[in-house]
């Protein structure tokens, strides 16, 4: 949890859970709680999985060819992947409360792997991104793309479940992995 907590503040309601990669390597992310300890306890041998895996195996993201750049803003954290030709280049999270820091953060990536925005992808993911962001993305980005929902079956949760699931990319690759 130190380790952790040097980049990332740890919230009251999350766990932090150490994912197995292989026998040398491990990932520190954070679950939420009130979905982590119930799924836990009926599911002993669950495996948890970083956003990272959904984003790597999703096929609306690896059909995008040249330079990818991956972004979801959730509850005060920004998630950012950059793709070359679908080779991972970097992955990161940054505690963001602002839109211009996410704005930042997004183009000081592209600047740091010397990206050429105008060459490159902006995939906005599910998340708490206005639609005014996605927007201004477009002035800069060749494209701005979000992932196509019609593929997901909704059907199954209720209203409430609807709109929590509408915000997390995460939830919804689960979701349509199902």
């Amino acid at each position: 949890e130190a380790i952790y907590n040097v980049n990332h503040n740890l919230k009251n309601d999350e766990d932090l859970v150490a994912l197995e990669v292989d026998y040398e390597k491990q990932i520190l992310c954070s679950v939420y709680s009130e979905l982590y300890q119930p799924l836990s306890k009926c599911f002993p041998g669950l495996r948890t999985y970083h956003e990272l895996y959904y984003i790597l195996k999703d096929h609306r993201i690896n059909k995008l060819q040249g330079q990818v750049v991956v972004i979801a803003w959730l509850r005060g954290s920004l998630f950012i992947a950059a793709l070359n030709n679908n080779q991972l280049i970097l992955a990161n999270n940054f505690d963001v409360k602002h839109e211009e820091e996410l704005k930042y953060f997004t183009m000081l990536v592209c600047e740091q792997l010397e990206f050429k925005n105008e060459q490159c992808t902006l995939v906005v993911l599910p998340s708490e991104i206005p639609s005014e962001i996605k927007e201004w993305f477009t002035d800069y980005f060749n494209e701005v793309v979000s992932p196509d929902l019609s593929e997901i079956n909704m059907e199954k949760l209720s209203q409430a479940e609807q709109k929590t699931f509408l915000k997390s990319y995460v939830l919804q690759a689960a979701l349509l992995c199902e």
